[in-house]
C-alpha cells in the first residue's frame, strides 16, 4: 500500500533522503519506474526530483537505480528473444526507447568527392 503523500514538500529533508537513499535503488530491481517508486515513497515526481538535487546520496541511489531497471528490461528481452518467456517485441522495443533513451543505429556513407578551395592568405597554408 501506498503512502499518503506529504502535504508540505518540506517534508523532503536531508535526513528523509538519507534515510530512502540507503534502500532507493533496489525499488528499482524490478524494472521500476520513478512514478512507481515515488508511490511507493508516497511522493509526486516533483518531490522525488527535488531530493536528487538536495541530496548527493540520494542521487547516486537513484542513478543505481536506473540500472538496476535498465538491467531488468534487458534482460526480459535477451530471455524473450531467446524464447523463454513470450514478450511483444514491439512493445519491448518502444519501452526501451522511450524510458532508456534507446535509438535506432544510423548509418550514413558517404560517396564522392569533396572539394575545397583555398584562395586569398590562406593558400599559403
Amino acid at each position: 500500500m501506498s503512502k499518503q503523500l506529504p502535504q508540505n514538500p518540506s517534508k523532503i529533508t536531508d535526513d528523509w533522503c538519507y534515510l530512502e537513499s540507503l534502500n532507493l535503488a533496489d525499488k528499482f530491481r524490478n524494472g521500476e519506474s520513478v512514478a512507481e517508486v515515488c508511490l511507493e515513497l508516497g511522493i509526486c515526481r516533483d518531490s522525488f526530483y527535488k531530493a536528487c538535487e538536495r541530496s548527493p546520496a540520494f542521487k547516486q541511489a537513484y542513478e543505481v537505480g536506473k540500472q538496476y531497471s535498465e538491467a531488468w528490461w534487458i534482460k526480459l528481452g535477451r530471455v524473450g528473444a531467446a524464447g523463454k518467456v513470450s514478450i511483444q517485441p514491439a512493445t519491448w522495443v518502444f519501452n526501451m526507447k522511450n524510458r532508456f533513451n534507446w535509438k535506432d543505429k544510423l548509418e550514413t556513407e558517404h560517396k564522392g568527392a569533396i572539394a575545397i578551395n583555398i584562395d586569398g592568405d590562406d593558400a599559403d597554408l
